[in-house]
């Protein structure tokens, strides 16, 4: 349980594992002004991670932005835009990232989720975006990054129609477990431990090349560096040690 006046944890559970964790069950990890501000240096990664991981405590991952500090006018402008501001720190972040939804995940959440590079989840986890019932417009550039991560009949049953949508059911891009305290997170730990251990340069361009292609970047601009990584260092360590692997059997 966090202390009083502190709503994110961060723990390094492997070697090169930064582990950025919501802490306040007892609202159900609903995002105000401090928790944001506290994600937000969370975020300030060192040289030495090689990779993120986002978790939760209590049974929600999150609740979204506590209703508490709403006004229902223009002044909520200023804590949706602190929400934006993370999420988009998580995707500028130059190591994987990777969220373990161990329960729901609801409204302006979602958006820190849909940041992260890979998701991992219970089979009872879901999504829910209460954007008709808040009267809210949501913020195009959300709309945009949910289409392109789940595909716009997800995003449809999510906005529009307003139904909850299991995570097991979206399918491409979700790593499922099966559901057990703790388990999307421990199994996300275990996937950061192994993603740790590769070398963090090629960890960084498979970052790159693939939001890049993602975006219509041409493949042949990763032409070169693709022959490049023939002769690297890394390739040359990682084919002694799989050669060292062998003579051991």
């Amino acid at each position: 349980m966090a202390q009083d006046g502190v709503f994110v944890e961060v723990q390094h559970p492997a070697p090169g594992v930064r582990e950025i964790r919501l802490a306040r069950p007892e609202k159900r990890n609903a995002l105000n002004t401090s928790m944001l501000r506290q994600l937000d240096e969370a975020l300030e990664v060192a040289d030495d991670v090689r990779v993120v991981v986002l978790s939760a405590e209590g049974h929600v991952f999150s609740a979204g932005v506590d209703i508490q500090e709403l006004h229902g006018d223009e002044r909520d402008l200023v804590i949706d835009a602190s929400v934006h501001d993370v999420a988009r720190k998580i995707r500028a972040l130059r190591v994987p990232t990777l969220a373990a939804i161990d329960r729901s995940c609801i409204g302006a959440a979602n958006e820190l989720v849909v940041a992260c590079d890979g998701l991992v989840a219970v089979q009872g986890a879901s999504l829910r975006l209460p954007a008709l019932q808040m009267g809210l417009l949501y913020h195009p550039e959300t709309m945009q990054q949910l289409q392109d991560r789940f595909g716009v009949s997800v995003t449809t049953r999510l906005v529009l129609l307003q139904q909850e949508v299991a995570l097991k059911d979206i399918g491409a891009g979700v790593v499922m477990v099966d559901d057990g305290p703790d388990a999307a997170r421990k199994r996300t730990l275990e996937i950061a431990a192994a993603l740790a251990e590769a070398p963090v340069g090629l960890l960084v361009q498979y970052k790159r090349m693939l939001a890049g292609l993602a975006s219509g970047e041409s493949a042949s601009e990763w032409e070169q560096r693709y022959v490049e990584s023939f002769t690297s260092d890394a390739r040359s360590a990682a084919i002694a040690r799989a050669k060292d692997r062998t003579h051991r059997r």
